[in-house]
């Protein structure tokens, strides 16, 4: 079940990502500022875009998940966190 939080999450930002990278790649070809040469380049930019921006939503995820069972300790259950058996 917490793992379905995680959904959304993913939809947004996969496609508002991907249709914003593939808009902005169109048109600087169109306009001649990068050429089919320059593909590592962006590749490279796109993949490190990819990982910070997955990054960050994960722990913005993690912090909500973990806020709320502050709040409701009984929301998730009682394996909400795999190494909370070791923690107490």
């Amino acid at each position: 079940m917490v793992l379905a939080l995680f959904i959304p999450l993913i939809i947004s930002s996969g496609g508002n990502s991907g249709s914003q990278a593939s808009t902005l790649i169109i048109q600087a070809m169109a306009v001649g500022e990068v050429y089919i040469s320059d593909w590592w380049r962006v590749m490279r930019r796109e993949i490190i875009s990819g990982i910070l921006l997955g990054a960050v939503l994960g722990i913005i995820g993690f912090l909500r998940i973990f806020v709320f069972h502050l709040v409701t300790p009984t929301l998730y259950g009682e394996h909400w966190l795999r190494w909370r058996s070791h923690w107490v």
